[in-house]
Protein backbone atom coordinates (compact mmCIF):
# COMPACT_ATOMS: atom_id res chain seq x y z
CA UNK A 1 0.00 0.00 0.00
CA UNK A 2 2.89 2.34 0.79
CA UNK A 3 4.37 1.84 -2.69
CA UNK A 4 0.94 2.25 -4.29
CA UNK A 5 0.56 5.59 -2.51
CA UNK A 6 4.03 6.71 -3.61
CA UNK A 7 3.22 5.72 -7.19
CA UNK A 8 -0.02 7.71 -7.12
CA UNK A 9 1.78 10.77 -5.72
CA UNK A 10 4.47 10.46 -8.37
CA UNK A 11 2.20 10.19 -11.41
CA UNK A 12 -0.13 12.90 -10.14
CA UNK A 13 2.81 15.29 -9.76
CA UNK A 14 3.80 14.66 -13.39
CA UNK A 15 2.99 17.55 -15.77
CA UNK A 16 1.82 15.02 -18.38
CA UNK A 17 -1.50 13.14 -18.52
CA UNK A 18 -1.07 9.41 -17.85
CA UNK A 19 -3.53 6.63 -18.67
CA UNK A 20 -3.11 2.90 -17.93
CA UNK A 21 -5.12 0.45 -20.08
CA UNK A 22 -5.41 -3.31 -20.53
CA UNK A 23 -5.36 -5.33 -23.77
CA UNK A 24 -8.98 -4.40 -24.54
CA UNK A 25 -8.35 -0.66 -24.05
CA UNK A 26 -10.24 -0.67 -20.76
CA UNK A 27 -8.99 2.13 -18.53
CA UNK A 28 -7.33 0.83 -15.35
CA UNK A 29 -6.05 4.16 -14.11
CA UNK A 30 -5.68 7.81 -15.10
CA UNK A 31 -3.89 10.57 -13.20
CA UNK A 32 -5.47 13.92 -12.42
CA UNK A 33 -4.05 15.56 -15.58
CA UNK A 34 -5.64 12.86 -17.72
CA UNK A 35 -8.95 13.34 -15.92
CA UNK A 36 -8.71 17.07 -16.60
CA UNK A 37 -7.88 16.48 -20.27
CA UNK A 38 -10.43 13.78 -21.11
CA UNK A 39 -13.03 14.11 -18.37
CA UNK A 40 -14.21 11.05 -16.50
CA UNK A 41 -15.73 9.37 -19.53
CA UNK A 42 -13.84 6.21 -20.32
CA UNK A 43 -15.22 6.26 -23.87
CA UNK A 44 -13.30 9.46 -24.55
CA UNK A 45 -9.99 7.76 -23.91
CA UNK A 46 -10.95 4.68 -25.91
CA UNK A 47 -11.76 6.91 -28.86
CA UNK A 48 -8.33 8.51 -28.76
CA UNK A 49 -6.47 5.23 -28.37
CA UNK A 50 -8.45 3.13 -30.83
CA UNK A 51 -9.96 5.50 -33.42
CA UNK A 52 -12.39 4.33 -36.07
CA UNK A 53 -10.00 5.33 -38.88
CA UNK A 54 -7.97 2.27 -39.76
CA UNK A 55 -4.94 4.32 -40.83
CA UNK A 56 -4.73 5.79 -37.32
CA UNK A 57 -5.50 2.63 -35.36
CA UNK A 58 -2.92 1.76 -32.73
CA UNK A 59 -2.12 -1.95 -32.73
CA UNK A 60 -1.34 -2.83 -29.13
CA UNK A 61 0.04 -6.20 -30.14
CA UNK A 62 2.73 -4.47 -32.22
CA UNK A 63 4.15 -2.74 -29.15
CA UNK A 64 7.10 -4.77 -27.90
CA UNK A 65 8.37 -2.53 -25.10
CA UNK A 66 7.74 1.10 -25.95
CA UNK A 67 6.38 3.04 -28.92
CA UNK A 68 5.57 6.68 -29.75
CA UNK A 69 2.64 7.76 -31.93
CA UNK A 70 1.72 11.24 -33.12
CA UNK A 71 -2.01 11.96 -33.14
CA UNK A 72 -4.29 14.99 -33.40
CA UNK A 73 -6.75 14.76 -30.50
CA UNK A 74 -10.15 16.46 -30.45
CA UNK A 75 -10.41 18.29 -27.14
CA UNK A 76 -13.22 20.77 -26.53
CA UNK A 77 -14.09 20.50 -30.23
CA UNK A 78 -10.60 21.60 -31.29
CA UNK A 79 -7.70 19.62 -32.73
CA UNK A 80 -4.50 19.46 -30.70
CA UNK A 81 -1.28 17.64 -31.71
CA UNK A 82 -0.08 15.10 -29.13
CA UNK A 83 2.61 12.49 -28.81
CA UNK A 84 1.32 9.24 -27.29
CA UNK A 85 4.17 7.40 -25.56
CA UNK A 86 3.25 3.73 -24.89
CA UNK A 87 5.13 1.60 -22.34
CA UNK A 88 4.32 -2.10 -22.00
CA UNK A 89 4.21 -3.47 -18.45
CA UNK A 90 2.68 -6.08 -16.14
CA UNK A 91 0.23 -5.37 -13.33
CA UNK A 92 -1.13 -8.12 -11.09
CA UNK A 93 0.24 -10.63 -13.63
CA UNK A 94 -1.85 -9.00 -16.36
CA UNK A 95 -0.42 -7.20 -19.36
CA UNK A 96 -1.10 -3.46 -19.41
CA UNK A 97 0.05 -0.30 -21.15
CA UNK A 98 1.10 3.03 -19.68
CA UNK A 99 0.35 5.94 -22.03
CA UNK A 100 1.84 9.40 -21.52
CA UNK A 101 0.16 12.19 -23.52
CA UNK A 102 2.67 14.93 -24.44
CA UNK A 103 1.43 18.19 -25.99
CA UNK A 104 3.26 18.60 -29.31
CA UNK A 105 1.88 22.03 -30.25
CA UNK A 106 5.10 23.85 -29.28
CA UNK A 107 7.16 21.72 -31.67
CA UNK A 108 4.53 21.98 -34.39
CA UNK A 109 4.44 25.77 -34.06
CA UNK A 110 8.25 25.81 -34.16
CA UNK A 111 8.26 23.73 -37.36
CA UNK A 112 5.71 26.07 -38.93
CA UNK A 113 7.79 29.08 -37.89
CA UNK A 114 10.90 27.49 -39.38
CA UNK A 115 9.04 27.00 -42.67
CA UNK A 116 7.94 30.64 -42.62
CA UNK A 117 11.48 31.81 -41.90
CA UNK A 118 12.79 29.72 -44.77
CA UNK A 119 10.65 31.74 -47.19
CA UNK A 120 11.06 35.23 -45.67
CA UNK A 121 14.04 37.57 -45.92
CA UNK A 122 14.51 38.53 -42.27
CA UNK A 123 16.01 41.93 -43.06
CA UNK A 124 13.22 43.28 -45.28
CA UNK A 125 10.35 40.86 -44.50
CA UNK A 126 9.94 40.30 -48.24
CA UNK A 127 9.70 36.82 -49.72
CA UNK A 128 13.14 35.44 -50.60
CA UNK A 129 14.74 33.40 -53.36
CA UNK A 130 13.97 30.15 -51.50
CA UNK A 131 10.26 30.99 -51.77
CA UNK A 132 10.78 31.65 -55.46
CA UNK A 133 12.56 28.35 -56.04
CA UNK A 134 10.40 26.19 -53.78
CA UNK A 135 6.84 27.51 -53.93
CA UNK A 136 6.49 29.16 -57.32
CA UNK A 137 7.97 26.34 -59.47
CA UNK A 138 10.27 28.35 -61.72
CA UNK A 139 10.38 25.95 -64.64
CA UNK A 140 6.67 25.11 -64.90
CA UNK A 141 4.44 26.90 -67.38
CA UNK A 142 2.71 29.80 -65.67
CA UNK A 143 -0.94 29.04 -64.94
CA UNK A 144 -2.10 32.66 -65.06
CA UNK A 145 -1.23 35.83 -66.95
CA UNK A 146 1.81 37.47 -65.33
CA UNK A 147 3.80 40.70 -65.25
CA UNK A 148 7.23 40.87 -63.60
CA UNK A 149 9.17 43.93 -62.40
CA UNK A 150 12.90 43.39 -61.76
CA UNK A 151 14.51 46.19 -59.70
CA UNK A 152 18.15 46.95 -59.01
CA UNK A 153 19.30 49.86 -56.84
CA UNK A 154 21.84 52.39 -58.09
CA UNK A 155 24.47 53.96 -55.80
CA UNK A 156 23.76 51.34 -53.12
CA UNK A 157 27.39 50.20 -52.98
CA UNK A 158 28.47 53.78 -52.31
CA UNK A 159 26.19 53.85 -49.25
CA UNK A 160 27.69 50.57 -47.97
CA UNK A 161 31.28 51.66 -48.58
CA UNK A 162 30.79 55.10 -47.03
CA UNK A 163 28.59 54.36 -44.03
CA UNK A 164 28.92 50.59 -43.53
CA UNK A 165 26.47 47.71 -43.80
CA UNK A 166 24.12 49.04 -41.13
CA UNK A 167 23.32 52.02 -43.34
CA UNK A 168 22.87 49.65 -46.28
CA UNK A 169 20.49 47.52 -44.23
CA UNK A 170 18.44 50.58 -43.30
CA UNK A 171 18.21 51.57 -46.96
CA UNK A 172 17.07 48.07 -47.94
CA UNK A 173 14.37 48.04 -45.26
CA UNK A 174 12.99 51.41 -46.34
CA UNK A 175 13.17 50.51 -50.04
CA UNK A 176 11.28 47.27 -49.34
CA UNK A 177 8.59 49.19 -47.46
CA UNK A 178 8.19 51.66 -50.33
CA UNK A 179 7.85 48.80 -52.80
CA UNK A 180 5.19 47.17 -50.61
CA UNK A 181 3.27 50.45 -50.37
CA UNK A 182 3.38 50.72 -54.17
CA UNK A 183 1.99 47.22 -54.67
CA UNK A 184 -1.23 45.46 -53.72
CA UNK A 185 -1.88 42.79 -51.11
CA UNK A 186 -2.12 39.95 -53.64
CA UNK A 187 1.08 40.96 -55.49
CA UNK A 188 4.32 39.26 -54.42
CA UNK A 189 7.34 41.37 -53.42
CA UNK A 190 10.64 39.45 -53.24
CA UNK A 191 14.19 40.35 -52.33
CA UNK A 192 16.37 38.24 -54.60
CA UNK A 193 19.62 39.07 -52.83
CA UNK A 194 21.89 42.09 -52.37
CA UNK A 195 20.05 45.15 -53.66
CA UNK A 196 17.85 43.30 -56.15
CA UNK A 197 14.07 43.01 -55.78
CA UNK A 198 11.22 41.82 -57.95
CA UNK A 199 7.44 42.19 -57.94
CA UNK A 200 5.18 39.49 -59.34
CA UNK A 201 1.76 40.60 -60.64
CA UNK A 202 -0.59 37.73 -61.43
CA UNK A 203 -2.16 39.52 -64.39
CA UNK A 204 -1.19 41.48 -67.49
CA UNK A 205 -0.82 45.15 -66.55
CA UNK A 206 -1.88 47.38 -69.46
CA UNK A 207 -0.20 50.36 -67.78
CA UNK A 208 2.90 48.51 -66.53
CA UNK A 209 5.33 51.24 -67.65
CA UNK A 210 3.29 53.93 -65.90
CA UNK A 211 3.21 51.89 -62.67
CA UNK A 212 6.98 51.28 -62.91
CA UNK A 213 7.68 55.00 -63.38
CA UNK A 214 5.58 55.83 -60.29
CA UNK A 215 7.52 53.21 -58.36
CA UNK A 216 10.79 54.70 -59.60
CA UNK A 217 9.68 58.16 -58.41
CA UNK A 218 8.89 56.71 -54.97
CA UNK A 219 12.26 54.97 -54.65
CA UNK A 220 14.49 57.91 -55.62
CA UNK A 221 13.10 60.15 -52.88
CA UNK A 222 15.64 60.80 -50.09
CA UNK A 223 15.85 58.19 -47.36
CA UNK A 224 15.98 59.72 -43.89
CA UNK A 225 18.06 57.43 -41.71
CA UNK A 226 20.10 57.45 -38.53
CA UNK A 227 23.09 58.09 -40.81
CA UNK A 228 21.54 61.22 -42.27
CA UNK A 229 19.82 61.78 -45.59
CA UNK A 230 20.73 59.03 -48.07
CA UNK A 231 19.93 58.76 -51.76
CA UNK A 232 19.79 55.77 -54.09
CA UNK A 233 18.45 55.38 -57.59
CA UNK A 234 17.04 52.33 -59.32
CA UNK A 235 16.64 50.64 -62.67
CA UNK A 236 13.49 48.64 -63.46
CA UNK A 237 13.00 45.93 -66.08
CA UNK A 238 9.56 44.67 -67.10
CA UNK A 239 8.44 41.42 -68.70
CA UNK A 240 4.99 39.89 -69.21
CA UNK A 241 3.34 36.80 -70.70
CA UNK A 242 -0.03 35.14 -71.08
CA UNK A 243 -0.72 31.97 -69.13
CA UNK A 244 0.81 28.75 -70.48
CA UNK A 245 3.09 30.65 -72.91
CA UNK A 246 6.19 30.99 -70.72
CA UNK A 247 7.78 29.99 -67.42
CA UNK A 248 8.48 32.18 -64.43
CA UNK A 249 12.18 31.49 -64.91
CA UNK A 250 12.07 32.98 -68.42
CA UNK A 251 10.01 35.95 -67.29
CA UNK A 252 12.53 36.74 -64.55
CA UNK A 253 15.41 36.38 -66.99
CA UNK A 254 13.72 38.69 -69.50
CA UNK A 255 12.93 41.29 -66.83
CA UNK A 256 16.53 41.05 -65.59
CA UNK A 257 17.84 41.68 -69.10
CA UNK A 258 15.50 44.64 -69.54
CA UNK A 259 16.74 45.99 -66.21
CA UNK A 260 20.34 45.85 -67.49
CA UNK A 261 19.17 47.73 -70.58
CA UNK A 262 17.71 50.41 -68.29
CA UNK A 263 20.93 50.56 -66.27
CA UNK A 264 22.95 51.01 -69.46
CA UNK A 265 20.73 53.87 -70.62
CA UNK A 266 21.62 57.40 -69.54
CA UNK A 267 18.08 58.73 -70.04
CA UNK A 268 15.62 55.92 -69.23
CA UNK A 269 15.31 54.09 -65.92
CA UNK A 270 12.49 51.76 -66.96
CA UNK A 271 12.64 49.29 -69.87
CA UNK A 272 10.19 46.66 -71.05
CA UNK A 273 11.48 43.41 -72.51
CA UNK A 274 10.84 42.98 -76.23
CA UNK A 275 11.58 39.76 -78.13
CA UNK A 276 13.23 41.80 -80.88
CA UNK A 277 15.82 42.97 -78.33
CA UNK A 278 16.85 39.43 -77.38
CA UNK A 279 20.19 39.36 -79.20
CA UNK A 280 21.20 42.82 -77.99
CA UNK A 281 20.21 42.11 -74.41
CA UNK A 282 22.00 38.76 -74.34
CA UNK A 283 25.13 40.41 -75.71
CA UNK A 284 25.04 43.15 -73.12
CA UNK A 285 25.77 41.58 -69.74
CA UNK A 286 29.40 42.50 -69.26
CA UNK A 287 30.44 39.02 -70.41
CA UNK A 288 33.14 40.16 -72.83
CA UNK A 289 34.26 42.78 -70.30
CA UNK A 290 34.46 40.10 -67.63
CA UNK A 291 36.70 37.94 -69.79
CA UNK A 292 38.98 40.91 -70.38
CA UNK A 293 38.97 41.71 -66.67
CA UNK A 294 40.92 38.52 -65.94
CA UNK A 295 43.49 39.34 -68.58
CA UNK A 296 43.82 43.02 -67.62
CA UNK A 297 43.95 42.34 -63.86
CA UNK A 298 40.86 44.50 -63.30
CA UNK A 299 39.55 41.95 -60.82
CA UNK A 300 41.50 42.34 -57.61
CA UNK A 301 41.25 41.05 -54.04
CA UNK A 302 40.79 42.58 -50.62
CA UNK A 303 41.11 40.67 -47.37
CA UNK A 304 38.90 40.80 -44.28
CA UNK A 305 40.35 39.51 -41.00
CA UNK A 306 38.58 36.76 -39.07
CA UNK A 307 38.96 36.81 -35.28
CA UNK A 308 38.62 34.17 -32.59
CA UNK A 309 36.68 34.73 -29.36
CA UNK A 310 39.81 36.30 -27.79
CA UNK A 311 39.92 38.79 -30.72
CA UNK A 312 43.12 37.41 -32.20
CA UNK A 313 43.31 37.34 -36.01
CA UNK A 314 43.23 33.69 -37.09
CA UNK A 315 42.52 33.86 -40.84
CA UNK A 316 41.57 36.13 -43.75
CA UNK A 317 38.62 35.94 -46.13
CA UNK A 318 39.51 36.69 -49.75
CA UNK A 319 36.93 39.03 -51.34
CA UNK A 320 36.90 39.70 -55.08
CA UNK A 321 36.34 43.19 -56.50
CA UNK A 322 35.95 44.35 -60.10
CA UNK A 323 36.68 47.86 -61.27
CA UNK A 324 35.08 48.43 -64.68
CA UNK A 325 36.95 51.06 -66.76
CA UNK A 326 33.68 52.80 -67.73
CA UNK A 327 31.14 51.82 -65.08
CA UNK A 328 33.43 51.92 -62.06
CA UNK A 329 33.14 49.45 -59.19
CA UNK A 330 30.84 46.50 -59.97
CA UNK A 331 29.35 44.64 -57.01
CA UNK A 332 30.17 40.91 -56.69
CA UNK A 333 26.39 40.39 -56.37
CA UNK A 334 26.21 41.54 -60.02
CA UNK A 335 29.14 39.84 -61.70
CA UNK A 336 29.32 36.49 -59.88
CA UNK A 337 25.85 35.38 -61.13
CA UNK A 338 27.02 36.34 -64.65
CA UNK A 339 30.11 34.16 -64.21
CA UNK A 340 27.91 31.22 -63.27
CA UNK A 341 25.44 31.87 -66.09
CA UNK A 342 28.10 32.03 -68.81
CA UNK A 343 30.36 29.19 -67.64
CA UNK A 344 33.17 31.37 -66.31
CA UNK A 345 33.03 30.21 -62.68
CA UNK A 346 35.95 27.78 -62.85
CA UNK A 347 38.16 30.33 -64.63
CA UNK A 348 37.24 32.92 -62.00
CA UNK A 349 37.86 30.55 -59.07
CA UNK A 350 41.28 29.55 -60.43
CA UNK A 351 42.13 33.23 -60.83
CA UNK A 352 41.22 33.99 -57.20
CA UNK A 353 42.88 30.84 -55.83
CA UNK A 354 46.12 31.75 -57.61
CA UNK A 355 46.02 35.22 -56.04
CA UNK A 356 45.42 33.66 -52.61
CA UNK A 357 48.33 31.25 -53.03
CA UNK A 358 50.58 34.11 -54.20
CA UNK A 359 49.71 36.16 -51.10
CA UNK A 360 50.26 33.16 -48.83
CA UNK A 361 53.71 32.67 -50.36
CA UNK A 362 54.49 36.36 -49.87
CA UNK A 363 53.46 36.16 -46.21
CA UNK A 364 55.66 33.12 -45.64
CA UNK A 365 58.65 34.82 -47.26
CA UNK A 366 58.21 37.99 -45.19
CA UNK A 367 56.97 36.60 -41.86
CA UNK A 368 57.98 32.88 -42.04
CA UNK A 369 54.32 31.94 -41.50
CA UNK A 370 51.01 32.63 -43.20
CA UNK A 371 47.46 33.22 -42.02
CA UNK A 372 45.00 30.78 -43.65
CA UNK A 373 43.08 32.34 -46.54
CA UNK A 374 39.38 31.55 -47.03
CA UNK A 375 38.24 31.45 -50.67
CA UNK A 376 34.55 31.18 -51.57
CA UNK A 377 34.27 29.13 -54.76
CA UNK A 378 31.47 29.92 -57.21
CA UNK A 379 31.90 26.78 -59.33
CA UNK A 380 29.39 23.93 -59.20
CA UNK A 381 30.06 21.18 -56.69
CA UNK A 382 30.82 18.76 -59.56
CA UNK A 383 33.64 21.05 -60.74
CA UNK A 384 35.43 21.09 -57.39
CA UNK A 385 37.66 18.12 -58.15
CA UNK A 386 39.28 19.72 -61.20
CA UNK A 387 39.45 23.04 -59.36
CA UNK A 388 41.29 21.57 -56.38
CA UNK A 389 43.61 19.70 -58.73
CA UNK A 390 44.67 23.09 -60.10
CA UNK A 391 44.98 24.38 -56.52
CA UNK A 392 47.36 21.52 -55.72
CA UNK A 393 49.53 22.64 -58.63
CA UNK A 394 49.55 26.25 -57.41
CA UNK A 395 50.41 25.13 -53.85
CA UNK A 396 53.29 22.94 -55.06
CA UNK A 397 54.71 25.69 -57.28
CA UNK A 398 54.56 28.27 -54.48
CA UNK A 399 55.92 25.82 -51.89
CA UNK A 400 53.27 26.57 -49.28
CA UNK A 401 51.13 24.28 -47.11
CA UNK A 402 47.72 23.22 -48.38
CA UNK A 403 46.38 24.16 -44.93
CA UNK A 404 47.06 27.80 -45.88
CA UNK A 405 44.00 27.71 -48.18
CA UNK A 406 40.43 27.09 -46.98
CA UNK A 407 37.58 26.46 -49.42
CA UNK A 408 34.17 27.98 -48.67
CA UNK A 409 31.06 26.44 -50.26
CA UNK A 410 27.65 28.08 -49.94
CA UNK A 411 24.98 26.20 -48.01
CA UNK A 412 22.74 25.88 -51.06
CA UNK A 413 25.31 23.69 -52.85
CA UNK A 414 25.61 21.14 -50.02
CA UNK A 415 22.32 19.37 -50.58
CA UNK A 416 23.02 15.87 -51.89
CA UNK A 417 24.94 12.73 -50.97
CA UNK A 418 27.13 13.35 -54.03
CA UNK A 419 28.06 16.80 -52.74
CA UNK A 420 28.85 15.38 -49.30
CA UNK A 421 31.01 12.68 -50.89
CA UNK A 422 33.02 15.25 -52.84
CA UNK A 423 33.56 17.36 -49.71
CA UNK A 424 34.66 14.27 -47.76
CA UNK A 425 37.19 13.49 -50.50
CA UNK A 426 38.62 17.02 -50.34
CA UNK A 427 38.87 16.81 -46.55
CA UNK A 428 40.64 13.46 -46.78
CA UNK A 429 43.18 15.13 -49.07
CA UNK A 430 43.95 17.69 -46.36
CA UNK A 431 41.82 20.60 -47.56
CA UNK A 432 39.63 22.41 -45.04
CA UNK A 433 36.06 23.15 -46.16
CA UNK A 434 33.75 25.76 -44.60
CA UNK A 435 30.01 26.13 -45.19
CA UNK A 436 29.19 29.71 -46.20
CA UNK A 437 25.90 31.66 -45.95
CA UNK A 438 24.27 29.26 -43.50
CA UNK A 439 20.73 30.46 -42.84
CA UNK A 440 19.89 31.46 -46.40
CA UNK A 441 18.59 28.01 -47.32
CA UNK A 442 18.15 26.32 -43.92
CA UNK A 443 20.16 23.24 -44.75
CA UNK A 444 19.07 19.95 -43.24
CA UNK A 445 21.04 19.46 -40.02
CA UNK A 446 21.27 15.78 -40.93
CA UNK A 447 23.38 16.79 -43.95
CA UNK A 448 25.60 18.86 -41.65
CA UNK A 449 26.02 15.88 -39.36
CA UNK A 450 27.16 13.74 -42.28
CA UNK A 451 29.43 16.39 -43.79
CA UNK A 452 33.10 16.98 -43.03
CA UNK A 453 32.85 20.78 -43.09
CA UNK A 454 34.64 22.07 -40.02
CA UNK A 455 33.22 25.60 -39.75
CA UNK A 456 29.71 26.92 -40.42
CA UNK A 457 29.47 30.61 -41.33
CA UNK A 458 26.22 32.13 -40.07
CA UNK A 459 24.70 34.59 -42.52
CA UNK A 460 24.29 38.17 -41.31
CA UNK A 461 20.50 37.81 -41.46
CA UNK A 462 20.69 35.39 -38.50
CA UNK A 463 22.84 37.81 -36.50
CA UNK A 464 20.64 40.86 -37.04
CA UNK A 465 17.39 38.95 -36.42
CA UNK A 466 17.21 40.26 -32.85
CA UNK A 467 13.43 39.90 -32.78
CA UNK A 468 14.01 36.15 -32.51
CA UNK A 469 17.41 35.74 -30.80
CA UNK A 470 16.52 32.32 -29.36
CA UNK A 471 16.10 30.95 -32.88
CA UNK A 472 19.73 31.81 -33.73
CA UNK A 473 20.96 30.54 -30.35
CA UNK A 474 19.22 27.19 -30.88
CA UNK A 475 20.78 26.88 -34.35
CA UNK A 476 24.23 27.58 -32.88
CA UNK A 477 23.67 24.97 -30.17
CA UNK A 478 22.49 22.42 -32.75
CA UNK A 479 25.58 22.97 -34.90
CA UNK A 480 27.93 22.84 -31.92
CA UNK A 481 26.29 19.58 -30.82
CA UNK A 482 27.66 17.99 -34.01
CA UNK A 483 31.16 19.39 -33.38
CA UNK A 484 31.07 22.27 -35.84
CA UNK A 485 32.69 25.63 -35.14
CA UNK A 486 30.53 28.72 -35.68
CA UNK A 487 31.69 31.84 -37.55
CA UNK A 488 29.48 34.94 -37.35
CA UNK A 489 30.05 37.07 -40.46
CA UNK A 490 28.71 40.58 -40.92
CA UNK A 491 29.30 41.69 -37.31
CA UNK A 492 28.86 45.43 -37.82
CA UNK A 493 27.93 46.91 -34.42
CA UNK A 494 28.64 46.51 -30.73
CA UNK A 495 25.17 44.97 -30.37
CA UNK A 496 26.10 42.37 -33.01
CA UNK A 497 29.34 41.60 -31.14
CA UNK A 498 27.52 41.25 -27.80
CA UNK A 499 24.96 38.93 -29.40
CA UNK A 500 27.77 36.84 -30.94
CA UNK A 501 29.30 36.45 -27.48
CA UNK A 502 25.92 35.43 -26.02
CA UNK A 503 25.63 32.80 -28.76
CA UNK A 504 29.18 31.55 -28.00
CA UNK A 505 30.36 32.04 -31.59
CA UNK A 506 33.87 30.67 -32.08
CA UNK A 507 34.91 33.06 -34.86
CA UNK A 508 33.94 36.65 -35.74
CA UNK A 509 34.12 38.75 -38.88
CA UNK A 510 32.75 42.15 -39.89
CA UNK A 511 33.17 45.92 -40.10
CA UNK A 512 32.95 46.22 -36.29
CA UNK A 513 36.39 44.61 -36.08
CA UNK A 514 37.92 45.50 -39.43
CA UNK A 515 36.94 46.53 -42.93
CA UNK A 516 38.44 44.54 -45.85
CA UNK A 517 42.09 45.48 -46.35
CA UNK A 518 44.17 45.85 -49.48
CA UNK A 519 47.26 43.68 -49.80
CA UNK A 520 49.43 46.71 -49.02
CA UNK A 521 47.48 47.44 -45.81
CA UNK A 522 47.62 43.79 -44.87
CA UNK A 523 51.36 43.30 -45.34
CA UNK A 524 52.36 46.79 -44.23
CA UNK A 525 50.09 47.29 -41.20
CA UNK A 526 48.13 44.27 -39.94
CA UNK A 527 50.55 41.38 -40.29
CA UNK A 528 53.53 43.10 -38.58
CA UNK A 529 51.31 43.60 -35.51
CA UNK A 530 50.40 39.90 -35.25
CA UNK A 531 52.29 37.31 -33.21
CA UNK A 532 52.12 34.17 -35.32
Amino acid sequence: MKYQKKFTELVNSSPFPLVVIDNQCNVLYQNKHAQSLFGDKEANIKHFIAPHRSDEAIELKSIKAERVYERRLIINNQEHPYKLCFFKSMQHQEQCYYIWFIDNSVHENHDRKMAELAFIDTLTQCFNRTYLNTVLRLDDEIETDMTVFYLDLDKFKAVNDTYGHNAGDEVLRQVAERIRLSSRRHDRVLRLGGDEFCILFFELLPDAESIAHKLYDALIKPIFSSFGELEVGCSIGISAANKQTSTLSKLLSHADQAMFKAKKSKLHHVFRYDNSQQEELETYSFVSDLKNAFKDELIYCVYQPVYDSELSVVSLEVLARWYHPKLGAISPAKFIPLLEKHGLSVQFDKYILKKAVTLSSRMRQKFSKSLPLQVNVSANIEELSSLTSQLNTYVAQADIDKSDIIIEITEGKIYSDKALSIIDKLSAEGLKVYMDDFGTSYSNLKNLLKSSVTVIKFDRSLITNLSQPDFTKHLVAACKSIDKQILFEGVETKADAVFAKECRADLLQGFYFSKPLTEEQLVGELLPSITF
